[in-house]
């Protein structure tokens, strides 16, 4: 939007309209109820006015066999900021029938993998798949299990699963990894620049997938397959680091055990070699090297906030919003 009119500047359709590029991945009229919502932040380079954002999964109907992808479904795209002409897109989960998505939030970064400084966007996607793009073209630089996961028997070059037809969702119901809340979702990932290392917060959870026939009426819930986490199977909820370099893990820091897989929250990191993360009902500090826990503080509601740090006088807050309190810590030194 224009900022002085409110004026409509461009718009980019996620789902292609018939005769526009992408529209051919589509098989039928699915695409008029298709998805692909951009439900989270994407990122901004301003250097090159380019913007990279995340889309969640298309309409997933399990009974298709024809193997169509649905654009721009479950995909990375980069748009030019002035324009919204689209640049390029990443495709991590294509004719995503678990309903992954790709709405994690891109991490724009500078990596060198031994020929040179690469402009880079890095990924720690819902799938269980981590991935490193160059930002420049969309060509995969790199692409690793970060979680685990039976959707897919493996990745080719370019990152194109093979998918494994034994975890497609049935009528009886399939378990699959990750499950219904991902290996990781809303909870922004930090960035170490210091250690190249992604700091992610994740859950190792499975869910059974369930189909149903169900018709499409607007206006009315429409979702042919459903997944359920599975009984006497608590998740698992861990922060991760990654080598953004390798992809691979260089430590992970476990939570307490509990019921729900979806109250992981956002991590941070600080020059310091902190990592900051809320889990449940406490606020944790890590060492940014080992994982290592510095402290823990029970805020008495669950943290439902991303962590942000500013500076007074000198000294360094860290603020987080736990249940109806926002909760503010001093980094100064003891006197």
């Amino acid at each position: 939007y224009d900022l002085d009119s409110g004026a409509l500047v461009w718009r980019f359709d996620t789902i292609p309209a018939p005769g526009s590029p992408g529209s051919e991945s589509w098989e039928d009229e699915t695409w008029s109820r298709g998805g692909a919502a951009t439900w989270m932040t994407g990122s901004y380079d301003p250097a090159t006015d380019v913007l990279y954002w995340g889309t969640g999964h298309s309409v997933h109907e399990p009974f298709d066999s024809g193997g169509n992808d649905r654009l721009f479904g479950s995909s990375m795209i980069a748009l030019s900021a002035g324009t919204g002409e689209l640049l390029w897109h990443y495709q991590a989960t294509p004719s995503d029938i678990h309903g992954y998505d790709s709405n994690q939030v891109p991490v724009l970064i500078d990596v060198d993998l031994g020929h040179g400084s690469v402009p880079a966007l890095a990924n720690a996607n819902r799938n269980g798949f981590f991935y490193l793009i160059d930002r420049s073209n969309g060509n995969l630089l790199l692409a690793k299990e970060f979680a685990r996961q039976t959707w897919a028997k493996k990745l080719n070059a370019k990152g194109r699963p093979l998918i494994n037809e034994g975890a497609r969702p049935t009528r009886g119901g399939q378990l699959v990894w990750p499950g219904a809340t991902g290996a990781t979702n809303w909870w922004p990932p930090a960035f170490d620049p210091a250690h190249q290392a992604l700091f992610v917060p994740v859950v190792e959870n499975a869910s059974i997938f369930y189909t149903r026939e169900v018709d499409y009426v607007p206006g009315e819930f429409y979702a042919q397959v459903v997944g359920r986490q599975p009984i006497n199977q608590p998740p698992r909820h861990l922060l991760r680091s990654i080598s953004i370099n390798s992809g691979e893990m260089l430590w992970e820091h476990e939570f307490p055990s509990r019921e729900s897989a979806s109250s992981m929250k956002a991590a941070m990191v600080s020059a310091g070699g902190l990592v900051f993360v809320g889990d449940d009902e406490h606020f944790y500090a890590l060492d940014s090297r080992n994982g290592a826990e510095l402290w823990k503080i029970g805020t008495g509601g669950e943290v439902l906030g991303s962590p942000i740090t500013y500076q007074v006088n000198g000294v360094q807050h860290i603020a987080i919003y736990s249940g109806r309190a926002l909760m503010v810590f001093s980094l100064a030194e003891p006197s």
